[in-house]
């Protein structure tokens, strides 16, 4: 992410529309330049954080966007046939 003063997040493409987000924790400095520059609010900083680890990988986190499967809008089932009565 070009905002990120201290490098940490790289975000990639790994398919037509589809990223994957890395946060590299240990190059992280907290400064929340992230959480301004997110125009789409996906970001947000807590006060509750854990940064120890005996392996350096282990603070590398990796988000992959799942795709949702898409509810049909209820007006395009079409009208349900009448009861006869």
């Amino acid at each position: 992410m070009k905002d990120c003063p201290a490098n940490a997040i790289t975000i990639t493409k790994v398919g037509d529309k589809k990223f994957e987000a890395t946060f590299d924790l240990d190059h992280c400095i907290y400064c929340a330049q992230c959480v301004d520059s997110c125009n789409r609010d996906a970001l947000s900083t807590t006060k509750v954080f854990e940064l120890a680890q005996l392996d350096r990988k282990l603070l590398k986190v990796t988000f992959h966007v799942k795709e949702t499967p898409k509810t049909p809008d209820p007006d395009s089932q079409g009208t349900p046939p009448a009861a006869s009565g």
